[in-house]
């Protein structure tokens, strides 16, 4: 490039690359516009970005300085577009993206979390969605169903079956939807079953409902569809339903059922094994059952390929800093009455509780960062220079216990 000798020659940084440095000595550069990556481990181009990005260079320096830091991987970020030359009178301005880190929680050690959280204003606001299960699924004679569904309820928002029991009242329920009101929510997301309403009618439960103004998509198997819908149908109260219907191998209703066009349905098929994937159409739901690894490996597992392909924003890159937008927001509350971090393990808090409020929940949660700031840089992903333009950590991983699921093996990078 010929440059006018009489102006300023500078070195910019573009202002669409996202940068990831790790323990000083890995870096990966991802072009936002074009999708083109690099991953280096080039010492003298990593000091250049550093360099570029601290506060009193703000994305830019004298181009008498590259003499320092000539190398092959510094002519590839010239030739890419990742640095440019340009001439000025006068220093460039860039506007390098920087999070806004005023309210993080994270900007402080964890003494100073409780000031933190007085920052962040409303808490209720950060709560975005919630599944309520109204009660748990019995079958007694088939124990393989049993067992795969109830594998299945850890993973996905359909029915649960159980050994014992357990169903939410209609006090509980009212007390979690009170709390509910003061929430960003809009739509609810209820798990029913043909056996939610033992405790109490369907005109009672609508009933309820109706008295609220949020939108309910309720989740259940197919065989318990038309009874549900139908029983709903008899009582003359209008509520914005829609239907999540779920199907698996054990669902006996496969043919026999229609759904209704009065609602909005959408239909979902879970796969315990390969066989479930290679005989159904449409939206498939992998389940990890602890033996079906290959299943995962093939269908569910990263590859490098899906990141190349996948042009991630930074809106996307920021994000998977700091959430983890699989659970973030989100909440999960049980027949029992627990409440839960969307995808833990670990209940935070129960409707029964005295004094129990939703506000709590997010407290503690934003304290022992369970699920909803689960990030790749807290797994045994932290040294993987994909680890924000990977997917965010999924609900197979935690109920698995194998952070992880991909093909990368950045070591070998």
């Amino acid at each position: 490039m010929m440059l006018d000798s009489q102006h300023t020659k500078w070195l910019t940084m573009s202002p669409n690359v996202f940068v990831d440095i790790i323990d000083d000595s890995l870096m990966l550069l991802y072009n936002t516009h074009g999708g083109i990556i690099k991953i280096s481990r080039d010492e003298k181009l990593i000091n250049l970005i550093k360099m570029l990005y601290t506060p009193i260079n703000l994305g830019v320096v004298k181009y008498e300085i590259l003499d320092k830091y000539n190398s092959l991987d510094t002519d590839w970020a010239l030739k890419n577009g990742i640095i440019s030359i340009e001439e000025s009178d006068v220093k460039p301005i860039i506007c390098l993206p920087i999070l806004n880190l005023q309210k993080d929680i994270n900007k402080f050690d964890d003494n100073g979390i409780e000031s933190r959280l007085q920052l962040i204003g409303s808490k209720l606001k950060y709560i975005s969605g919630a599944f309520i299960r109204l009660s748990n699924m019995r079958n007694k004679d088939n124990s393989l169903l049993r067992r795969l569904r109830s594998i299945a309820a850890t993973q996905h928002p359909c029915p649960s079956y159980e050994d014992s029991a357990a169903s939410l009242t209609l006090d509980q329920l009212r007390v979690i939807i009170d709390n509910l009101k003061f929430t960003s929510i809009a739509t609810i997301d209820i798990i029913f079953s043909s056996t939610s309403l033992e405790h109490y009618s369907y005109k009672e439960l609508i009933g309820l409902l109706s008295k609220y103004n949020f939108a309910y998509r309720v989740h259940l198997y197919s065989e318990d569809y038309e009874t549900i819908v139908t029983s709903i149908n008899k009582i003359d109260i209008k509520l914005n339903l829609s239907f999540i219907v779920y199907q698996d191998r054990f669902s006996i209703n496969d043919k026999s059922y229609t759904l209704n066009n009065a609602y909005h349905c959408n239909q979902k098929y879970l796969a315990y094994d390969e066989q479930d994937i290679n005989s159904n159409i449409g939206v498939i739901l992998p389940v990890w059952t602890d033996n079906n690894q290959e299943m995962f490996s093939k269908y569910v597992y990263t590859e490098l390929s899906d990141i190349m392909e996948s042009k991630v924003n930074f809106n996307t890159l920021f994000r998977n800093k700091k959430i983890n937008s699989n659970f973030f927001g989100l909440i999960d509350v049980t027949p029992d009455g627990s409440v839960y971090a969307h995808g833990s393990k670990q209940s935070v808090g129960n409707v029964n509780d005295k004094g129990f409020s939703l506000v709590n929940v997010v407290i503690d949660e934003f304290k022992e960062n369970r699920t909803w700031r689960l990030t790749r840089d807290c797994t045994k992903c932290k040294l993987c220079p994909y680890r924000f333009a990977c997917p965010p950590v999924s609900i197979f991983e935690i109920q698995s216990n194998q952070i992880k699921m991909c093909h990368i093996n950045y070591k070998e990078l």
